[in-house]
């Protein structure tokens, strides 16, 4: 089911989207589509192959885990009030009623494009 978003973007962003968009032969709507799905499946996400080769990785974890510990010297990270440990992205929102699967499926159908 198709759903509607309005975005509020400064003119100097607007501008960029569109012509991104142009040089794609896309819709504004389409290229916002197509780069956040781009960017989720290509940045943000890695395999399952890529996530068990760095949690197998002993050597590296705890040297990552150091390097965290490191930084939040050095960084206020925010908390959320009240909850322990939570990401500061983790913030209520609206209840999609979409599952995790579902956006897995979807991550997978773009990956496979």
């Amino acid at each position: 089911m198709v759903k509607t978003l309005t975005l509020k973007l400064d003119e100097n962003i607007f501008n960029l989207f569109k012509t991104a968009a142009t040089g794609e032969r896309r819709t504004i709507s389409n290229f916002i589509e197509f780069a956040t799905l781009s960017y989720l499946t290509n940045k943000i996400f890695v395999s399952d192959r890529e996530m068990n080769e760095i949690l197998n990785d002993k050597n590296l974890v705890k040297s990552l885990n150091k390097g965290l510990k490191q930084a939040e010297k050095f960084v206020s990270i925010p908390r959320i009030r009240g909850a322990k440990n939570k990401s500061p992205l983790d913030i209520k929102g609206v209840d999609l009623n979409i599952s995790k699967q579902e956006i897995l499926d979807v991550l997978k159908e773009v990956r496979s494009r």
